[in-house]
């Protein structure tokens, strides 16, 4: 994750069963290029714990992804862009 003002930075988010190792090429592709790029796991998926099961929904994984933008600064440092594949294109297109 880099923050550089300016600079235009991406949320990744994977697709369900799935992890943010998934975008692991994709980052280093970004980086290369110099744009920054950050990849969550989704409640349940890779490193993060599923929580309430009745939470486990398109708008609970959207309040998260909420929650990670505003603790990296991206809500207030001007826009930034979703990339979802699968499960994680219906999170971006609902946020």
């Amino acid at each position: 994750e880099k923050n550089k003002k300016g600079m235009i930075r991406s949320i990744l988010i994977h697709g369900l069963d799935s992890s943010s190792q998934t975008w692991r090429g994709t980052l280093e592709s970004l980086d290369n290029v110099g744009l920054a790029g950050f990849a969550i796991d989704c409640r349940g998926c890779g490193r993060s714990e599923l929580g309430d099961p009745d939470d486990f929904c398109v708008d609970g994984v959207v309040e998260d992804l909420n929650e990670l933008a505003d603790s990296l600064g991206f809500l207030s440092d001007g826009p930034f862009v979703l990339v979802g594949h699968s499960m994680g294109g219906r999170v971006a297109m609902a946020y």
